[in-house]
C-alpha cells in the first residue's frame, strides 16, 4: 500500500494527473502521516536539483526539422525498395532444378553398375558357381571353389603339393 502511495506521490510531483479518488487518498495520507510529508519534501528537492543541474543539449537544427529527418530515415529503411525487380524464372534456374538432380541420379547409377554386375553380388542369382576367387600365397597350391545356391553353401578346397 505504501509503495502504491509513493508512486502516486511521485506521479503528482511529475505533473501527471490522478483520478479524484487517488488525489483524495494521497491528500489524506499527506495530512495524516509525517513520513509522507518527509517523502514529499525529499522527492520535491530531488526533482528540483535534477532540473536545475540538467545539462543543456541543444539540437544543431530546429527541433521539428531534426525529428523529421529521423522519421524520414526510419521510413526509408522500413519501406521495401521498390526499384529492385522481382526475381524471374529463367531457363538457367529451370535447368538447375531439373538437370542437376537427373545428372546426380545418372552418376549414382553408373557407380552402382560395376557392383551389381559382380558375380554372386545379388542374392538368389542362379548359375554363379564361383562367386569369389580365393588366392593362396603358397607356391604350387591348387584352389577349387564350389558354391551351391540351392543349398546356400560355398566349399573351398585347397590342395598344397
Amino acid at each position: 500500500m505504501k509503495e502504491d502511495l509513493l508512486l502516486k506521490l511521485q506521479a503528482k510531483l511529475d505533473g501527471e494527473t490522478l483520478t479524484r479518488q487517488e488525489a483524495q487518498e494521497l491528500e489524506h495520507w499527506l495530512a495524516t502521516d509525517p513520513e509522507a510529508r518527509e517523502w514529499q519534501a525529499e522527492l520535491g528537492a530531488t526533482r528540483e536539483m535534477l532540473r536545475a543541474n540538467e545539462p543543456a543539449c541543444p539540437l544543431p537544427v530546429r527541433g521539428d526539422f531534426y525529428w523529421q529527418g529521423i522519421q524520414t530515415a526510419i521510413e526509408s529503411v522500413a519501406a521495401p525498395n521498390s526499384s529492385v525487380a522481382p526475381a524471374r524464372s529463367s531457363w538457367l534456374s529451370w535447368a538447375y532444378k531439373l538437370v542437376v538432380p537427373a545428372g546426380a541420379a545418372i552418376v549414382l547409377g553408373l557407380l552402382l553398375v560395376p557392383v551389381v554386375k559382380q558375380p554372386g553380388s545379388l542374392p538368389g542369382t542362379a548359375g554363379n558357381y564361383a562367386a569369389f576367387d580365393v588366392e593362396s600365397s603358397m607356391p604350387n597350391a591348387t584352389v577349387v571353389t564350389f558354391r551351391s545356391e540351392q543349398e546356400g553353401v560355398t566349399v573351398v578346397w585347397m590342395d598344397a603339393k
